[in-house]
């Protein structure tokens, strides 16, 4: 690589390791050594202008580890909550069949239940009061309920069945092992509301109906300060939310969905909006304009991921929370100053 492309004011762009296996393709040779990968960065750094600046800020690089971690935990509790529940389902049945039918192990509240007591007998010996101070001293919601459903499941079985001590001994370890996976999560998004708190960005993201702390979290680390994006439209085609044209010919203003794009930018636009269409007027006022155009629900979710993406461009422009209006017919507001 020469010293023009090391200067110490020189930025700092990423090339993909995919893209200096392409570019390595319109260079002379097929020898793949350090020293031919360098000259191929360095040649495709200098022409090519559209690669995305390094952002080494602290504050973002501890978002992308943090939201990465939180994605990993995710998919961990999808996978493990899959395979443990049939299983604690069945050990469940076998020792208490009353029991397996009313505790909806996708619950929290269940599965802090049956960490502590897995059997009639445990239930009936603890008593309501004891169950209801453990549940509630552990934030279950609805303790009361559940606990009385409990206890009346566990009434109604008096006989322990065989090689009960050592199911509910599995069951117990089974739960606590779920459970683990949820704290864990709760504690990453607990970290995650504190960072996006800290963020200058973080209140004005937050402000737009349907974004949280958690996606408000992923799109400050996937997007940054935004200072890569020149304008709204970059960022949407960043996030594959503006179509691209494929004309060829006599064939003229085709244009199509876009196949490479950020999916993390998509998700936060789309879940975000998902969410804004049952809490946010305004976004089910264009929703709903979308759809008596005849547009499909993924095309009129898509529209109004955009229409949102603009607002929140305008609100970061503007360094301004976004303030909602009253809702107007088919229109979604846009950024007001204060």
């Amino acid at each position: 690589m020469d010293r023009a492309a090391c200067r110490r004011d020189a930025p700092d762009n990423r090339c993909q390791p995919q893209q200096t296996s392409r570019m390595a393709e319109a260079f002379h040779g097929e020898r793949k050594t350090d020293a031919h990968d360098a000259y191929v960065i360095a040649q495709t750094l200098r022409m090519r202008d559209d690669l995305p600046t390094l952002t080494l800020a602290d504050g973002v690089q501890q978002l992308k580890l943090l939201v990465s971690r939180r994605l990993d935990l995710v998919a961990d509790r999808v996978r493990i909550t899959a395979r443990i529940t049939v299983r604690i389902q069945d050990l469940l049945t076998m020792i208490s069949p009353a029991l397996g039918k009313t505790l909806n192990l996708r619950s929290r509240g269940a599965l802090r239940l049956l960490a502590q007591w897995q059997t009639p007998a445990g239930l009936r010996r603890a008593g309501e009061a004891r169950i209801l101070a453990y549940l509630r001293q552990h934030g279950v919601r609805a303790a009361k309920a559940l606990t009385a459903k409990a206890l009346a499941a566990a009434r109604t079985q008096t006989v322990a069945v065989a090689g009960e001590a050592t199911a509910a001994g599995i069951v117990a370890e089974m739960a606590t092992d779920l459970e683990a996976v949820n704290d864990r999560i709760t504690a990453i998004e607990e970290t995650l509301a504190s960072v996006v708190a800290d963020h200058e960005l973080g209140e004005i993201v937050t402000s737009l109906p349907g974004i949280g702390t958690t996606l408000a979290a992923e799109f400050l680390a996937h997007a940054g300060t935004l200072t890569t994006y020149p304008s709204a439209a970059a960022l949407a085609a960043h996030a594959g939310l503006a179509p691209i044209s494929r004309d060829s010919g006599r064939r003229q203003g085709h244009q199509v969905r876009p196949h490479r794009y950020h999916r993390g930018l998509r998700r936060v636009f789309s879940m975000s909006s998902f969410t804004a269409l049952s809490h946010c007027p305004r976004s089910r006022a264009y929703y709903d304009k979308k759809r008596a155009e005849g547009k499909t629900h993924r095309q009129a979710t898509a529209a109004l991921s955009r229409q949102r993406l603009n607002v929140l461009w305008a609100c970061i422009r503007d360094k301004t929370p976004y303030q909602a209006k009253q809702p107007r017919s088919g229109e979604l507001a846009p950024c007001k100053l204060a």
